[in-house]
């Protein structure tokens, strides 16, 4: 995530912005964003096609999911000027579902009937 946390200072630099619009210009070594990003993707892909569990997965990663979208989101707005949609589809399509989950579990999962640590120090 750290990586990811360093995007909106670089979208001010014109000179990002316009490697970004360059085809085939990200050097993942110079930018490694784009390897938070591509794991970002890599997951979304599993979890789309059913290669993990998507209720155990959302249960960990829903935040940090959602925030790496929205870090994320100015680059792959770029992106998807000259490449289209596709651009990091799996990731949005991670975050889109964690954003669901979270909505429908807005006090997370934890088990009704088990009592929390500090009701036990009571």
């Amino acid at each position: 995530m750290r990586e990811l946390k360093q995007v909106p200072s670089k979208m001010q630099d014109p000179a990002y912005v316009a490697m970004l619009r360059a085809p085939n210009s990200v050097d993942r070594a110079s930018h490694p964003e784009f390897l938070a990003l591509d794991l970002w993707e890599q997951i979304g892909t599993f979890s789309k096609h059913g290669l993990i569990n998507e209720s155990i997965l959302l249960d960990i990663i829903s935040a940090q999911v959602g925030s790496a979208w929205m870090l994320a989101q100015p680059v792959i707005a770029v992106l998807r000027e000259s490449r289209g949609l596709s651009a990091f589809e799996n990731l949005e399509y991670l975050a889109v579902r964690a954003k669901l989950w979270e909505k429908r579990n807005p006090k997370g999962l934890y088990p009704a009937g088990v009592p929390r640590f500090a009701d036990l120090e009571a």
